[in-house]
């Protein structure tokens, strides 16, 4: 199971957490943001980044989990395209990276394919 939460200067949007239950649609988001090139980032500034402007959570959970518990991965990505990761595999923190390079075109794929306004 996929949720996504819409987060806005760090206050979560209303009515905007959205359940994807699609195992095709959770499949292709992770291959949108598979195999992107990612440079460390600190706790600090990727905390920061999440904390302004507009964010989109996407965590993934095991079907029989509550979306109140931890979920198994997850990754953000910000209004202008930028991606944090703060997983390496799955149910397996690492130091968060960043994207590169901004992949606004992902993100507005995932937002259409979720139907994410």
């Amino acid at each position: 199971m996929l949720v996504v939460k819409k987060i806005i200067d760090n206050h979560p949007a209303e009515d905007s957490d959205i359940v994807i239950k699609d195992k095709k649609k959770i499949k292709e988001v992770l291959s949108l943001v598979e195999g992107v090139h990612v440079e460390n980032i600190e706790n600090e500034q990727a905390m920061n980044k999440i904390k302004s402007g507009t964010v989109y959570i996407f965590g993934f959970f095991n079907e029989n989990k509550s979306t109140t518990q931890k979920g198994e991965y997850a990754f953000s990505i910000l209004e202008d395209g930028s991606i944090i990761f703060t997983y390496d595999n799955i149910n397996n923190t690492q130091t968060p990276v960043i994207t590169t390079q901004k992949q606004k075109d992902k993100l507005n794929k995932i937002k259409q394919l979720l139907n994410i306004l």
